[in-house]
C-alpha cells in the first residue's frame, strides 16, 4: 500500500468499467470517486470507497498528502505502484504519468503524458485543450515510469453509451469550473481530442483502429461541449 496517496478517479458511468479502474489502485492508501454528474449515488461501490457526488476538486476531496488522478475506465500498469511509491518518497514535485490508449484492437501512446500525481497542496484539476483531464500543480513535472492503460470499449455501441456518460462528466467540470460554451471551444476541443491520438505513436497496427480511436475522443469532447451548452440554457430558462 502507498501511503499517503489519494487515488482519486472521475467516475461517469459505473459498472465494470469503474470497478476495473478502482481495481487497479487497491495499493492507495485512499480510493475517492469523484462523481460531478450526479450518476452513481446508486452505484455499489467496495466498503473502503468514498464516492464525492458533486463538482469539487481532488484536495477537497481527501486529507492525504499526495493525489493520483485517473478517469474512469483508465486502469493503473502494474508497475506505477512502485513508481508512485518511489515518486512520494522523493522530493515533492508533480509528476507526468504515461499514458496508453487501447480499443477495436489499436494500441496508441499519446506523445504528451498529463500530470496525473501532485502534492495535494496547491494542486488542482485542469482539462486540457481536448478535455483531457489532469492536475495543475507548482514546480516543473517529473516524469513517472510506469502509466495507466485508457481502455476505450471494445465496440461501437458500448462507446455510444461510454461517450454520454463522459460528457456529462466533463460537462459538469466545466460548469464547476465557470467555463463558458462557445463556438470556439466546440471546435477546438474535438480537434485537440482527436488530434492527440492521430499523432500518437502506434503499438498495435489495425486498419482504421487509430481513426475510430481519434473520432471517438473527438466525438466525447462535442458531447461534453453540447452537454455544457444545455446545462446553461437550462440556467438561463430558470
Amino acid at each position: 500500500m502507498s501511503a499517503g496517496v489519494a487515488a482519486v478517479v472521475l467516475g461517469a458511468r459505473g459498472g465494470a468499467r469503474l470497478a476495473r479502474t478502482l481495481a487497479s489502485v487497491a495499493w492507495a492508501a485512499e480510493r475517492v470517486v469523484l462523481d460531478p454528474a450526479g450518476r452513481l449515488v446508486a452505484e455499489p461501490l467496495p466498503a473502503d470507497v468514498r464516492c464525492v457526488s458533486e463538482a469539487v476538486e481532488p484536495a477537497d476531496a481527501t486529507d492525504a498528502p499526495w493525489l493520483l488522478l485517473l478517469e474512469e475506465g483508465e486502469v493503473a500498469s502494474a508497475a506505477l505502484a512502485a513508481a508512485v511509491a518511489a515518486a512520494v518518497a522523493g522530493t515533492p514535485r508533480p509528476h507526468r504519468v504515461g499514458l496508453e490508449v487501447t480499443g477495436l484492437g489499436t494500441r496508441l501512446v499519446p506523445r504528451h503524458h498529463p500530470v496525473r500525481l501532485a502534492p495535494r497542496a496547491g494542486a488542482r484539476l485542469v482539462l486540457d485543450r481536448g478535455l483531457g483531464a489532469a492536475l495543475a500543480a507548482p514546480g516543473t513535472p517529473a516524469a513517472a515510469a510506469a502509466g495507466v492503460v485508457a481502455e476505450r470499449a471494445d465496440t461501437l455501441a458500448e462507446a455510444v453509451r461510454d461517450l454520454d456518460a463522459d460528457g456529462a462528466t466533463l460537462a459538469a467540470l466545466l460548469r464547476a469550473g465557470r467555463v463558458r460554451a462557445s463556438v470556439t471551444r466546440m471546435i477546438v476541443a474535438p480537434c485537440a481530442a482527436a488530434g492527440r491520438l492521430l499523432l500518437a505513436r502506434r503499438l498495435a497496427r489495425t486498419p482504421w483502429g487509430r481513426w475510430h480511436l481519434a473520432v471517438l475522443d473527438g466525438y466525447r469532447a462535442v458531447v461534453a461541449c453540447g452537454k455544457l451548452w444545455e446545462i446553461q440554457d437550462a440556467e438561463a430558462a430558470r
